[in-house]
């Protein structure tokens, strides 16, 4: 492959971004009710819940990696293109995690069942039930 047949280094980035926002997309627009039909009917009144709990769950995962990543990145494990590598993953693994944190917490204010707001994804162990469980996720 030749210099000019190279592909940008962000270009899998910008892929992944894409992807990670169309699927943000679709998830809120299926979400919304439509103008007569209730979301509730379509999906269920959990549907919200298991959503949180979904992308709870690999955002803490993809959180985890990132952090391995980034740790081996600063104690020189990894050299020359490997180094690159790890870094490029490390990039990539931790947008993600920032995109499906970002839809854990869009999820929790819509879940009804969580009876979550504004104050609780701020402040720990607010939550007037299970406030533990709140406050570790915050």
């Amino acid at each position: 492959m030749t210099d000019s047949q190279v592909r940008p280094a962000g270009a899998a980035r910008i892929w992944a971004g894409g992807l990670s926002v169309t699927t943000m997309l679709t998830l809120i627009a299926v979400m919304l009710p439509a103008p007569d039909v209730a979301a509730r009917n379509m999906l269920g009144d959990a549907a919200w819940w298991y959503v949180a709990r979904a992308s709870g769950l690999v955002a803490s995962l993809l959180l985890g990696v990132s952090v391995m990543g980034g740790l081996l990145l600063a104690v020189w494990l990894t050299q020359g293109r490997s180094r690159a590598w790890t870094q490029g993953l490390h990039e990539f693994v931790g947008t993600l995690a920032v995109v499906f944190t970002g839809i854990h917490l869009v999820s929790v204010l819509a879940a009804d069942q969580l009876q979550v707001g504004p104050w609780q994804l701020l402040i720990p162990f607010t939550r007037p039930a299970n406030p533990v469980a709140q406050g570790c996720g915050v």
